[in-house]
């Protein structure tokens, strides 16, 4: 018996309020849901989900709940695939390069607010490869291993001048912009 043949079936046992047979508020006889909606009812529904409008107060609840959400590996690769090959406009990727650029990163060669800008670095010896691994072990501690393994540091440093160190102490930070406009604004409000 299927799922709507049992709706059915339970609604005709238990009666419905509006027909004054029963206990169910159910308005109809059932097995009519929207399992398998007309591709009209699935343009209304897509509809009135791109044009709704949340609060602030929803909005926050949402983001909420979402955060710290794992999903397992198979989930991320069906959500990859789910979105491969569908071609981007150019808005979609200037936004998402955007997003990206929260952070203005900080060098002993200058301050960038993207990977990619170091190559803009006048006297920068390091690669967009070797910045993310500094930007990203911020706080690790240089050991002789990852002195060894490390091509920026083996040409630019001594073992000496790097060992026990991390690479926040060598110079390389990340500010969030937010952040780093208001200190801007603090410093020149007091600048004598």
């Amino acid at each position: 018996m299927g799922a709507c043949a049992l709706e059915r079936r339970l609604i005709a046992w238990w009666g419905r309020k509006d027909l004054k047979s029963g206990i169910l508020l159910n308005l109809t006889d059932g097995g009519d849901g929207t399992y398998n909606p007309s591709p009209e009812r699935k343009l209304s529904i897509i509809k009135s989900n791109k044009t709704r409008i949340y609060s602030e107060e929803t909005k926050t609840k949402i983001s909420k709940s979402n955060k710290g959400r794992k999903f397992s590996e198979e989930i991320k690769k069906r959500m990859s695939d789910s979105t491969k090959g569908i071609p981007k406009s150019k808005e979609w990727k200037n936004l998402i390069s955007e997003i990206g650029r929260k952070y203005y990163y900080i060098t002993p060669y200058g301050t960038i607010d993207h990977f990619s800008d170091v190559v803009s670095l006048l006297n920068s010896p390091m690669s967009k490869n070797q910045l993310e691994k500094c930007i990203h072990n911020l706080d690790v501690i240089i050991t002789k291993l990852r002195y060894a393994t490390s091509k920026y540091l083996t040409s630019n440093y001594t073992i000496d001048q790097v060992l026990g160190k991390t690479y926040r102490q060598l110079g390389f930070n990340k500010v969030k912009k937010s952040d780093y406009l208001d200190l801007e604004n603090i410093l020149s409000k007091h600048s004598v």
